[in-house]
Protein backbone atom coordinates (compact mmCIF):
# COMPACT_ATOMS: atom_id res chain seq x y z
CA UNK A 1 0.00 0.00 0.00
CA UNK A 2 1.23 3.50 -0.85
CA UNK A 3 -0.43 6.55 0.66
CA UNK A 4 -3.41 4.51 1.73
CA UNK A 5 -4.24 3.45 -1.85
CA UNK A 6 -3.60 0.21 -3.75
CA UNK A 7 -0.11 -0.38 -5.10
CA UNK A 8 0.08 0.07 -8.87
CA UNK A 9 1.70 -2.82 -10.72
CA UNK A 10 4.01 -1.58 -13.45
CA UNK A 11 4.79 -3.26 -16.74
CA UNK A 12 8.24 -4.80 -17.02
CA UNK A 13 8.31 -3.67 -20.66
CA UNK A 14 5.82 -1.13 -21.95
CA UNK A 15 3.92 -1.48 -25.20
CA UNK A 16 5.55 1.71 -26.49
CA UNK A 17 9.05 0.37 -25.81
CA UNK A 18 8.28 -2.76 -27.82
CA UNK A 19 6.70 -0.89 -30.72
CA UNK A 20 9.64 1.56 -30.87
CA UNK A 21 12.37 -1.09 -30.69
CA UNK A 22 14.58 -1.39 -33.79
CA UNK A 23 15.36 -4.85 -35.14
CA UNK A 24 17.96 -6.53 -37.30
CA UNK A 25 17.41 -8.42 -40.54
CA UNK A 26 20.13 -10.62 -42.01
CA UNK A 27 21.49 -9.88 -45.47
CA UNK A 28 20.64 -6.98 -47.73
CA UNK A 29 17.05 -7.82 -48.69
CA UNK A 30 14.66 -5.16 -47.40
CA UNK A 31 12.17 -5.85 -44.60
CA UNK A 32 8.80 -7.43 -45.31
CA UNK A 33 5.96 -4.93 -45.47
CA UNK A 34 2.33 -4.64 -46.50
CA UNK A 35 2.40 -1.12 -47.88
CA UNK A 36 3.96 2.32 -47.69
CA UNK A 37 3.25 5.95 -46.91
CA UNK A 38 2.63 7.90 -50.12
CA UNK A 39 2.04 11.39 -48.70
CA UNK A 40 -0.21 13.68 -46.73
CA UNK A 41 -3.89 12.94 -47.19
CA UNK A 42 -4.98 16.57 -46.93
CA UNK A 43 -3.28 19.64 -48.35
CA UNK A 44 0.23 19.03 -49.66
CA UNK A 45 2.82 19.68 -46.96
CA UNK A 46 5.83 21.91 -47.50
CA UNK A 47 7.77 19.64 -45.15
CA UNK A 48 8.98 16.12 -45.90
CA UNK A 49 8.26 15.20 -42.30
CA UNK A 50 4.86 13.92 -41.18
CA UNK A 51 3.81 14.43 -37.57
CA UNK A 52 1.47 12.98 -34.99
CA UNK A 53 -2.23 13.43 -35.86
CA UNK A 54 -1.46 14.14 -39.52
CA UNK A 55 -3.72 12.32 -41.97
CA UNK A 56 -1.64 10.28 -44.41
CA UNK A 57 -2.28 8.46 -47.66
CA UNK A 58 -1.25 4.81 -47.72
CA UNK A 59 -0.77 2.31 -50.51
CA UNK A 60 -1.02 -1.47 -50.02
CA UNK A 61 0.11 -4.23 -52.35
CA UNK A 62 -2.54 -6.71 -51.20
CA UNK A 63 -5.86 -6.54 -49.41
CA UNK A 64 -6.10 -3.24 -47.49
CA UNK A 65 -6.40 -3.31 -43.69
CA UNK A 66 -9.69 -2.70 -41.91
CA UNK A 67 -10.75 0.68 -40.62
CA UNK A 68 -9.58 1.03 -37.02
CA UNK A 69 -6.55 -1.24 -37.45
CA UNK A 70 -3.30 0.12 -36.04
CA UNK A 71 -0.09 -0.51 -37.97
CA UNK A 72 3.64 0.15 -37.59
CA UNK A 73 5.67 2.57 -39.72
CA UNK A 74 9.37 1.82 -40.24
CA UNK A 75 12.36 2.06 -42.55
CA UNK A 76 15.88 0.70 -42.96
CA UNK A 77 18.07 3.13 -41.03
CA UNK A 78 21.49 1.68 -41.80
CA UNK A 79 23.36 -1.32 -43.17
CA UNK A 80 26.11 -3.17 -41.30
CA UNK A 81 28.73 -4.96 -43.36
CA UNK A 82 28.61 -8.76 -43.06
CA UNK A 83 25.72 -8.53 -40.57
CA UNK A 84 22.55 -7.09 -42.11
CA UNK A 85 20.25 -4.10 -41.96
CA UNK A 86 18.87 -2.16 -39.02
CA UNK A 87 15.13 -1.48 -39.27
CA UNK A 88 13.91 1.44 -37.15
CA UNK A 89 10.23 2.11 -36.33
CA UNK A 90 9.19 5.70 -37.01
CA UNK A 91 5.63 5.62 -35.63
CA UNK A 92 2.21 4.05 -35.75
CA UNK A 93 -0.82 4.78 -37.91
CA UNK A 94 -4.50 3.97 -37.41
CA UNK A 95 -6.59 3.32 -40.53
CA UNK A 96 -9.48 5.78 -40.77
CA UNK A 97 -10.86 5.35 -44.26
CA UNK A 98 -10.85 2.86 -47.09
CA UNK A 99 -12.59 3.96 -50.27
CA UNK A 100 -12.32 4.74 -53.94
CA UNK A 101 -9.73 7.41 -53.21
CA UNK A 102 -7.45 4.93 -51.47
CA UNK A 103 -6.57 4.21 -47.86
CA UNK A 104 -5.98 6.95 -45.33
CA UNK A 105 -4.88 6.88 -41.73
CA UNK A 106 -3.93 9.09 -38.80
CA UNK A 107 -0.48 9.00 -37.26
CA UNK A 108 -1.02 8.01 -33.64
CA UNK A 109 2.57 7.82 -32.34
CA UNK A 110 6.00 9.12 -33.33
CA UNK A 111 9.21 7.19 -32.63
CA UNK A 112 11.37 8.97 -35.17
CA UNK A 113 11.12 11.14 -38.27
CA UNK A 114 8.12 9.91 -40.29
CA UNK A 115 8.51 10.47 -44.03
CA UNK A 116 6.93 9.64 -47.36
CA UNK A 117 8.16 6.20 -48.39
CA UNK A 118 8.15 4.73 -44.89
CA UNK A 119 7.03 1.11 -44.91
CA UNK A 120 3.84 -0.12 -43.25
CA UNK A 121 3.41 -3.46 -41.49
CA UNK A 122 1.80 -5.18 -38.51
CA UNK A 123 2.59 -4.18 -34.95
CA UNK A 124 4.91 -6.51 -33.01
CA UNK A 125 3.24 -9.08 -30.78
CA UNK A 126 2.83 -7.85 -27.22
CA UNK A 127 1.70 -10.13 -24.41
CA UNK A 128 3.30 -8.65 -21.29
CA UNK A 129 0.90 -8.41 -18.35
CA UNK A 130 1.02 -6.28 -15.22
CA UNK A 131 2.65 -8.13 -12.36
CA UNK A 132 4.96 -10.16 -14.57
CA UNK A 133 8.61 -9.86 -13.60
CA UNK A 134 11.89 -11.39 -14.68
CA UNK A 135 13.08 -14.10 -12.27
CA UNK A 136 16.66 -15.26 -11.80
CA UNK A 137 17.73 -18.39 -13.69
CA UNK A 138 20.96 -20.36 -13.50
CA UNK A 139 23.07 -21.57 -16.41
CA UNK A 140 21.07 -19.55 -18.94
CA UNK A 141 22.04 -19.66 -22.62
CA UNK A 142 24.69 -17.33 -23.97
CA UNK A 143 24.12 -14.86 -26.78
CA UNK A 144 26.51 -12.79 -28.85
CA UNK A 145 26.01 -9.10 -29.56
CA UNK A 146 25.81 -9.03 -33.35
CA UNK A 147 25.71 -5.23 -33.61
CA UNK A 148 24.41 -2.08 -31.99
CA UNK A 149 21.34 -0.32 -33.38
CA UNK A 150 23.23 2.94 -33.75
CA UNK A 151 26.72 3.44 -35.09
CA UNK A 152 27.96 5.41 -32.05
CA UNK A 153 31.33 4.17 -30.86
CA UNK A 154 30.35 4.38 -27.17
CA UNK A 155 27.50 2.34 -25.71
CA UNK A 156 25.15 4.18 -23.34
CA UNK A 157 22.16 3.44 -21.18
CA UNK A 158 19.12 2.75 -23.39
CA UNK A 159 21.32 1.79 -26.34
CA UNK A 160 19.88 -1.21 -28.19
CA UNK A 161 22.00 -4.26 -28.99
CA UNK A 162 21.04 -7.08 -31.33
CA UNK A 163 21.54 -10.59 -29.94
CA UNK A 164 21.83 -13.80 -31.96
CA UNK A 165 19.08 -15.60 -29.99
CA UNK A 166 15.36 -15.17 -30.64
CA UNK A 167 11.96 -16.69 -30.02
CA UNK A 168 13.03 -20.03 -31.52
CA UNK A 169 15.63 -20.17 -28.74
CA UNK A 170 13.08 -19.40 -26.03
CA UNK A 171 13.88 -15.70 -25.64
CA UNK A 172 10.92 -13.49 -24.75
CA UNK A 173 10.07 -9.88 -23.97
CA UNK A 174 11.41 -8.73 -20.61
CA UNK A 175 14.14 -11.39 -20.36
CA UNK A 176 17.42 -10.01 -19.05
CA UNK A 177 20.96 -10.80 -20.15
CA UNK A 178 24.09 -9.91 -18.20
CA UNK A 179 27.72 -9.26 -19.00
CA UNK A 180 29.90 -10.14 -16.01
CA UNK A 181 33.51 -9.40 -15.19
CA UNK A 182 34.91 -12.92 -15.04
CA UNK A 183 38.31 -11.56 -14.05
CA UNK A 184 36.71 -10.84 -10.67
CA UNK A 185 35.14 -14.33 -10.42
CA UNK A 186 32.03 -13.09 -12.20
CA UNK A 187 30.77 -11.23 -9.14
CA UNK A 188 30.58 -7.86 -10.89
CA UNK A 189 27.80 -7.18 -13.42
CA UNK A 190 29.34 -4.98 -16.10
CA UNK A 191 26.11 -4.57 -18.05
CA UNK A 192 22.50 -5.70 -18.03
CA UNK A 193 20.29 -5.79 -21.12
CA UNK A 194 16.51 -6.17 -21.21
CA UNK A 195 14.84 -7.72 -24.24
CA UNK A 196 12.40 -5.26 -25.85
CA UNK A 197 11.95 -6.93 -29.24
CA UNK A 198 11.98 -10.53 -30.43
CA UNK A 199 12.20 -12.11 -33.87
CA UNK A 200 12.61 -15.81 -34.67
CA UNK A 201 16.41 -15.87 -34.61
CA UNK A 202 17.38 -12.49 -33.14
CA UNK A 203 16.30 -10.17 -30.36
CA UNK A 204 16.68 -6.49 -29.53
CA UNK A 205 17.93 -5.77 -26.01
CA UNK A 206 18.05 -2.36 -24.32
CA UNK A 207 20.99 -1.53 -22.05
CA UNK A 208 19.50 -0.86 -18.59
CA UNK A 209 22.70 -1.06 -16.51
CA UNK A 210 26.23 -0.16 -17.57
CA UNK A 211 29.49 0.27 -15.65
CA UNK A 212 31.62 1.22 -18.64
CA UNK A 213 31.67 1.13 -22.45
CA UNK A 214 31.58 -2.67 -22.55
CA UNK A 215 28.62 -3.51 -24.79
CA UNK A 216 29.83 -3.82 -28.35
CA UNK A 217 29.81 -6.16 -31.34
CA UNK A 218 31.18 -9.61 -30.50
CA UNK A 219 30.63 -9.44 -26.74
CA UNK A 220 28.95 -12.51 -25.21
CA UNK A 221 26.17 -12.08 -22.65
CA UNK A 222 24.24 -14.67 -20.66
CA UNK A 223 20.54 -14.99 -19.85
CA UNK A 224 20.26 -14.17 -16.14
CA UNK A 225 16.52 -13.53 -15.67
CA UNK A 226 13.46 -14.98 -17.41
CA UNK A 227 10.00 -13.42 -17.49
CA UNK A 228 7.30 -15.30 -15.58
Amino acid sequence: MVGGGPMTEVLAVSRGEVYAAPWLIRGQQGPAHAGLVTGAADLPSLSETLRAYDRVALEFSGAPPQVGERLLLYRVSRSIADVGQVVSPTGTVTITDEGDNGVTGVITAEYGRIMVGDLVGPLPDYAVERGQAAQAVSNGPQAMVMAMARSAEVSNLNSVAFLDLGSDDGVGLGDEFELRDWASSGNVVEARLQVVGVKMHTSSARVVHLRDDVVRQGVVVQLAKKME
